[in-house]
């Protein structure tokens, strides 16, 4: 493939996704009378094993907004306050500090597997890396380690083998 091959492989890329963007944008919000309507709709997804590279919280966000799911609905879902889901998915709020419980409740409902977290939680990492929003990168490493381990725990806990093996 030569250059001229490559700029016209890109401008189509990007011709694309300004598409899906513009359909995600006209998409109305799907209305749900009873948040077990909402869970009952995400447990029939794929399970998501390879996610973008980004971070968890605009993954999060990313997932929600693409199936035109409204914010209180999925905190309802999640039985969290919806300012909650909302700075979470801000990246106001670095995902380890989440109680592994409320990380393990929002894999069940979005159907995503603990090597995607361990994935975008990486990239988290990462990013508050350059934003200077971690000092000690060694505890940091520490505390994300223990979190992930307790997060597979929980998962198996709550039988969700398609999430934690």
């Amino acid at each position: 493939m030569n250059y001229d091959d490559e700029i016209r492989d890109l401008q189509a890329r990007v011709l694309r996704e300004l598409a899906q963007r513009k359909f995600r944008q006209k998409r109305k919000p799907l209305r749900f009378e009873r948040s077990d309507d909402l869970i009952s709709l995400l447990k029939r997804l794929r399970v998501q094993t390879t996610p973008p590279k980004t971070s968890l919280s605009s993954f999060l966000r990313r997932f929600r907004t693409g199936l035109g799911l409204k914010l209180e609905d999925v905190a309802t879902a999640l039985n969290i306050p919806a300012d909650f889901l909302k700075k979470f998915e801000s990246s106001a709020t670095l995902p380890w500090t989440l109680p592994t419980s409320m990380m393990a409740q929002v894999a069940c409902l979005y159907r995503l597997h603990i090597v995607a977290i361990e994935q975008l939680v990486n990239h988290s990492y990462q990013i508050a890396c350059l934003s200077k929003m971690i000092g000690d990168r060694a505890t940091a490493v520490t505390i994300i380690s223990n979190w992930l381990r307790e997060v597979r725990l929980d998962l198996q806990r709550r039988d969700e083998r398609d999430l934690s093996q």
